[in-house]
């Protein structure tokens, strides 16, 4: 940028070159896989969504964090009030937490608004990430892999299987 200055007692405009260098900020943002629950009974896992600003020379400013509305997933406790600001290293956690509402692959995009790129002044952009997991039917439990422990010969053999529903029983029957 050209800079022009006007000098008492001097004819004619001084002119010199106007230089700087300006930082962006950079994000890194995760989401969270729980581990599968039984549908419609929360699960004792705390999931986490973290944004950390990983630029080492400018602030990181969080406009708004939002997660659809969903019966699955929710918000452990209140979110701060938005905007925050990130000094370089510092990070955000929220907790979240999960309620599978039916059986299946359930998850949720939670959108972070930011200002980590170029652009209009306030030039907020989004990241999106995931927190998802699987619901399981009260009577479902993981496959267990029995491996070679069934075979035509005649043998005996101890094999454990978790209940993995701490509110329903789990009845095992054999063939």
């Amino acid at each position: 940028m050209t800079v022009r200055a006007s000098v008492q007692c001097q004819a004619e405009l001084l002119e010199g070159e106007a230089k700087g260098v300006g930082y962006l900020p950079s994000i890194m943002a995760t989401g969270y896989t729980f581990a599968a629950w039984t549908v419609m009974q929360t699960s004792p896992e705390t999931g986490q969504v973290t944004i950390t600003n990983d630029e080492t020379d400018s602030d990181l400013r969080i406009e708004n964090v939002t997660m659809a509305p969903t019966a699955d997933f929710a918000w452990i406790s209140a979110l701060p009030t938005f905007p925050q600001i990130l000094k370089p290293g510092e990070s955000l956690v929220f907790d979240v937490s999960f309620t599978p509402q039916a059986g299946g692959y359930r998850s949720v995009d939670v959108v972070i608004q930011h200002d980590a790129i170029q652009g209009a002044v306030p030039p907020y952009t989004q990241t999106t990430v995931i927190v998802d997991g699987a619901g399981a039917e009260p009577g479902e439990i993981e496959p267990i892999n029995f491996g070679n422990i069934l075979t035509c010969s005649t043998r005996a053999d101890t094999v454990t299987i978790i209940n993995p529903n701490p509110t329903q029983p789990l009845t095992c029957s054999t063939p």
